[in-house]
C-alpha cells in the first residue's frame, strides 16, 4: 500500500509482469475519479 493525495492506495496487485500481460491480453481499467477536484 502507499499513499495518493491523502488516501491509502494499493501500488501493485498480482505483480508487475502479470498485470502487464492480462493488460495486452484482455482489458485493464484504471480509476482516476479519486484526481478529481471535489
Amino acid at each position: 500500500m502507499g499513499e495518493f493525495g491523502g488516501w491509502e492506495v494499493p501500488m501493485m496487485y498480482t505483480g508487475i509482469m502479470k498485470e502487464h500481460m492480462i493488460v495486452r491480453t484482455d482489458c485493464g481499467i484504471y480509476d482516476v475519479s479519486h484526481m478529481g477536484l471535489h
